[in-house]
């Protein structure tokens, strides 16, 4: 077996928004790191929106890992309303504790080489008072990767999380789109070279629309077919991201190189713009 690129033994995946595809882009990842050969963990860290018994985010994914882990160790903390989970947990008369969740994440780095944490909603979401997500990833000192959608409105999203996770010291460890589908849009066919370039982050995947998946219902549709071909090397995957990334300019009617470099210039000699910020590709 080909060896695995070096990725650290966790991860924290993030969102720019709720419902942008962490759930699915977190089942993606482990089970294209089971594939290759690693023993991988999943951590939800807080959920909200779900009731006692009811599946959650953390399910999905050990679904798609077809592996078991104590309710402790996969989600520590659930909440009924779907809230930030400072909130939801302020509905029920209680709040967030950090220890809970760093516990769990210690204790499933101990017997895994890979633990990937899911964060809830977009990085600025306040977990607990005086906590975001963004804290929990640096208190636990992990990587990120960014999901985000591939469609029109993507661009501001995307950048504004990256500048506040490289502003808080964050490592991003690059992006990965979730629910490509073929399109002829020049929005959607220019977001990810603009990403690219702008963010100075790498695309480390371009996950498919997939009809037959959903995490509310728990189908993993086509999950297991797709996510090494649409995941980068470093993920466990075979995605190239240069290939995409010409295939997408080659279907706009301009060179898109002519669209990209006067902003990459023009961000390049900004000053104070991500130059030698931690996570810079």
């Amino acid at each position: 077996m080909t060896p695995l690129p070096m990725l650290p033994p966790g991860l924290f995946v993030t969102g720019t928004d709720t419902g942008v595809g962490k759930t699915v882009a977190t089942a993606a990842i482990a089970c294209a790191q089971a594939a290759a050969g690693r023993r991988v963990a999943v951590l939800k860290a807080a959920q909200t929106g779900v009731s006692a018994g009811q599946p959650g985010d953390a399910d999905f994914a050990l679904a798609a890992l077809g592996t078991v882990q104590p309710a402790a160790l996969a989600c520590p903390r659930r909440y009924a309303a779907p809230a930030a989970p400072l909130v939801a947990a302020w509905a029920e008369g209680t709040q967030v504790e950090i220890g809970p969740i760093a516990e769990a994440y210690a204790a499933l780095a101990r017997e895994h080489e890979l633990v990937l944490v899911e964060g809830a909603g977009g990085l600025l979401v306040p977990l607990a008072a005086g906590w975001s997500m963004a804290d929990l990833a640096r208190y636990l000192r992990l990587p990120l990767v960014v999901t985000a959608r591939p469609t029109l409105g993507t661009l501001n999203h995307t950048l504004l999380t990256l500048e506040a996770a490289r502003a808080r010291g964050l490592v991003v460890l690059g992006l990965v789109l979730v629910g490509w589908r073929d399109t002829d849009d020049v929005a959607t066919l220019t977001n990810p070279g603009l990403l690219v370039e702008l963010g100075r982050v790498p695309l480390l995947g371009v996950l498919p629309w997939d009809p037959a998946l959903s995490t509310e219902r728990g189908q993993l549709g086509g999950l297991h077919e797709w996510c090494r071909a649409a995941l980068a090397p470093l993920l466990g995957g075979r995605f190239d991201a240069a290939a995409f990334l010409a295939a997408c300019a080659a279907r706009v009617p301009r060179p898109i190189e002519r669209l990209l470099a006067p902003h990459a210039h023009r961000a390049s000699a900004r000053p104070g713009v991500g130059d030698g910020t931690p996570g810079l590709a």
